[in-house]
């Protein structure tokens, strides 16, 4: 076996061994929690998703995913990305607290101007881990990850349950969000080697921003797009029914998770090693295709069959109204994860911008078919996304 097939298998048995603990333990959780909790609770967080995901894409800015593609990789280069996402992190984490209770106003929700400006933190401590996780994810080494974030997800899902048990209602998962971010960064920045020196190179922040400029607008389309469902149907529909969507959306989210995960952080890596041979280049991408069909068509399907039953015996009955909507989100997410390995494959090749103009074509077709699917309802929001699929 070759050098790059050893890395690709190992890295490959972390990240499986990481997804599936995680998510085992991430479904554990969300069906405590569902028990515990309302899903109005749930709703409100999704309120506040689109500002705290897109304000976390841009403290990143595509820079970090520009150290995997480029070659020769100098600590000038690693070093002045780590300070640049601080200070951008910094910045938006500001701007979030100053504008919370504008959207309090906007949702016509008090609570959410206290919960947004406890939530903004995680865009800081998100940005301290940015450049260790994408070194590590170069490397194709996911056993530092995989004990960091277990042991974070472990001690805050334990604390939300407690809060939850306690009264806390929506504070138990802003209390799991937070303290999942803080102590898996301080758990990364434990176990990791890399170090940030004392440089700064401007040169290096130009060279690295052709590549991740692109890779900035196509993660800030991908999430203001992705968060836009729940800011519309947070202010048309109610926050239960927000809540309904946002639940059956992350269930359908873990399989659709794990084997994205795969793809992003093993395909892309090791793409981006035989990026000058072409001939190498379809071959692996033949493959990979293959292989994640085989396993996302029949798991997504299965889980569409079997969602009525799933949501009631795990769930409850109050989250009936759930699985209607899971089954649309199963056939709506079917074939991401075999847009996601022709997007790893262009990017290996330095082309960010063909990834940009794909964004801005599928975007601008899933906010056309949203303007007008409101109006029938949430299951006629994710038919949309079916159409654009």
């Amino acid at each position: 076996m070759s050098e790059l097939g050893k890395k690709v298998t190992n890295g490959l048995k972390w990240s499986v061994i990481e997804r599936t603990s995680l998510q085992f333990l991430q479904i554990i959780l969300g069906i405590i929690l569902a028990r515990l909790l309302v899903p109005g609770d749930f709703g409100l967080m999704a309120m506040l998703a689109i500002f705290l995901v897109v304000a976390t894409s841009i403290t990143d800015s595509g820079l970090s995913a520009a150290l995997v593609q480029k070659k020769n990789l100098s600590e000038h280069d690693t070093s002045t990305i780590f300070y640049f996402n601080i200070l951008v992190g910094t910045i938006f984490t500001i701007v979030i607290i100053l504008v919370a209770p504008y959207v309090s106003e906007f949702y016509e929700e008090p609570r959410l101007t206290l919960l947004l400006r406890v939530l903004s933190l995680n865009i800081i401590f998100t940005s301290l881990n940015n450049v260790q996780i994408w070194l590590l994810n170069k490397a194709l080494d996911f056993k530092i990850q995989f004990l960091s974030k277990l042991a974070s997800s472990t001690i805050s899902g334990f604390t939300a349950i407690v809060f939850a048990l306690l009264g806390y209602g929506v504070w138990s998962l802003v209390a799991h969000s937070i303290l999942n971010t803080l102590l898996n960064t301080a758990f990364i920045w434990k176990f990791s080697a890399w170090r940030p020196t004392r440089s700064f190179s401007l040169n290096s922040l130009r060279e690295l921003f052709s590549f991740g400029f692109n890779l900035l607008l196509c993660g800030q389309l991908n999430a203001i797009c992705n968060e836009l469902y729940y800011a519309v149907i947070g202010k048309l529909f109610s926050v239960h029914q927000l809540g309904f969507f946002s639940r059956a959306r992350q269930t359908s989210d873990i399989p659709i998770g794990v084997i994205n995960s795969f793809i992003y952080r093993i395909t892309f890596p090791a793409f981006s090693m035989i990026q000058d041979d072409r001939m190498r280049l379809k071959l692996a991408l033949r493959k990979s295709v293959a292989s994640i069909s085989f396993v996302n068509f029949p798991t997504m399907i299965g889980l569409a069959m079997v969602a009525q039953p799933t949501i009631t015996i795990l769930l409850g009955n109050q989250w009936d109204e759930t699985a209607p909507l899971l089954q649309l989100f199963c056939f709506a997410g079917i074939l991401l994860p075999v847009n996601g390995l022709h997007g790893s494959v262009v990017l290996s090749t330095g082309n960010s911008k063909a990834n940009l103009h794909y964004s801005l074509i599928t975007n601008a077709l899933r906010i056309l078919f949203l303007s007008f699917t409101w109006r029938w309802g949430l299951e006629s929001i994710i038919w949309g996304e079916i159409a654009v699929s």
